[in-house]
């Protein structure tokens, strides 16, 4: 790579994450900080993504903890997506619903999306309904979450 920044390094870990490499992405999230480089936000979002794609939970879970605590950055509702979505692939329903609940702001409708195609997935019906209630108390006129929902409905 001819120049190496936080943007050349960030674009390869989200190639990487994006396309099926979680493991590859992580890798190269490492490179980029033992060349020095400090990730940002963005970078954040594309390494949790990797672990989320490459089924990497205790790394993902170490990714979002080091954001906060060696970084000092806050994570926003991109990367509580990209948590909710690492948990909810990897069959932990109870803590992405606890996750969901317990975020330090209102789900949005893609966080209640991702929980809930992962109940479609796990065939968790009453855990779809419970969460989403929550979705559209807020967001009444999401035509994905009902279909979402219905789906759910016709394979359990």
């Amino acid at each position: 790579m001819p120049v190496r920044n936080l943007v050349s390094w960030t674009s390869i870990v989200a190639g990487y994450a994006w396309n099926g490499h979680g493991q590859k992405s992580t890798e190269m999230f490492r490179a980029m900080e033992l060349q020095g480089e400090i990730p940002d936000e963005i970078s954040f979002v594309n390494v949790l993504t990797g672990c989320s794609h490459g089924g990497l939970l205790r790394r993902g879970w170490v990714y979002f903890q080091s954001m906060q605590r060696d970084y000092s950055l806050s994570p926003g509702k991109e990367h509580y997506c990209c948590l909710l979505d690492l948990l909810a692939r990897s069959g932990r329903l109870d803590e992405a619903e606890d996750l969901l609940a317990s975020m330090p702001f209102a789900p949005d409708e893609v966080a209640c999306k991702t929980v809930l195609a992962a109940c479609g997935i796990y065939r968790d019906l009453e855990r779809a309904i419970r969460v989403a209630d929550v979705v559209l108390d807020d967001h009444a006129g999401s035509s994905d979450c009902y279909l979402l929902l219905r789906n759910i409905f016709c394979e359990v």
